[in-house]
């Protein structure tokens, strides 16, 4: 069968992960006692929107996924780890076929998607979707988110799109470069997922201390199993001439270390695909540096 006959359709492997987290959600809550309204209100999100994400209608964004975790009494990473687990009756249905592959199950593209999501909750603050924000709080975002992207598209062209996220994705070389809009003090956080799936250590941390002890401005750090490249840009007042050489610094940083570090301690890039490597960076309070 061609390649192009083989592969899954994109609408199928993007919504995989929501239908198989909408059933964890369901049977946690279940185990728990809980009513869909009292996790609602649990997690500081509205009913409506925990009612789409159990029913798989929509995938979370970071910070509402931590806002759930919590409220299930589970981590993060448990929550994630159940939702990769088929059903036990799948797991028995499965057991007697060669190792072929579901279209409909999580890959790992449906996972590096939910890492990336959780690397930037790690990194940010904001509030989860569904949730209540302060109307000051949404206008002073997302004006600077605004500014942001015609700045960036002055540059790159009119087709940059803020994600789902009000993320700001921009392609550089072998990277991915996100922008957020974040608050208190107001900024623009400028960062690239590197690697992902690498497992802590003492070594990584050394070597993440060592090269940020010899980069100036951007900062690697390890995150919920990936290694992230930063800069802090202070946007008060936002400067638009300081934004485009930030994303080209993240974006050389990361792809100047991301061969070396792959080889070291493994993990796969963030965009996939694999190449040969290079050196050294960090950020504000984040684990993984000191």
């Amino acid at each position: 069968m061609p390649a192009a006959e083989r592969a899954p359709t994109p609408h199928r492997r993007s919504t995989a992960p929501g239908r198989a987290l909408g059933a964890v959600l369901v049977s946690r809550r279940t185990e728990l006692g809980l009513s869909r309204r009292q996790l609602a209100e649990r997690a500081g999100l509205s009913y409506p929107f925990v009612s789409e994400l159990e029913r798989g209608a929509k995938s979370p964004s970071a910070a509402s996924l931590v806002a759930l975790a919590r409220a299930l009494e589970l981590s993060p990473a448990q929550l994630l780890t159940r939702a990769e687990q088929p059903p036990v009756s799948d797991r028995q249905t499965r057991t007697d076929r060669p190792a072929s592959r579901d279209a409909d199950a999580p890959d790992l593209v449906d996972l590096t998607a939910l890492v990336r999501g959780l690397v930037r909750d790690e990194l940010t603050s904001g509030a989860p979707d569904g949730a209540a924000t302060n109307g000051a709080y949404d206008l002073t975002i997302h004006a600077l988110r605004l500014q942001a992207l015609d700045t960036l598209r002055s540059m790159h062209g009119p087709d940059l799109e803020l994600d789902d996220e009000g993320d700001i994705p921009l392609p550089m070389g072998e990277v991915m470069v996100f922008v957020r809009a974040i608050d208190d003090p107001i900024s623009l956080l400028v960062m690239a997922p590197v690697l992902v799936d690498v497992d802590d250590s003492a070594a990584l941390v050394d070597r993440l201390n060592e090269i940020n002890a010899g980069v100036r401005f951007v900062r690697f750090c390890w995150v919920r199993r990936s290694v992230v490249a930063d800069i802090e840009l202070f946007a008060d007042p936002f400067v638009p001439e300081h934004l485009e050489p930030a994303c080209h610094a993240v974006g050389r940083a990361a792809e100047q270390f991301l061969g070396d570090l792959q080889a070291d301690f493994g993990g796969e890039p963030f965009l996939g695909g694999t190449r040969p490597g290079p050196p050294p960076v960090a950020r504000r309070g984040t684990a993984g540096y000191l």
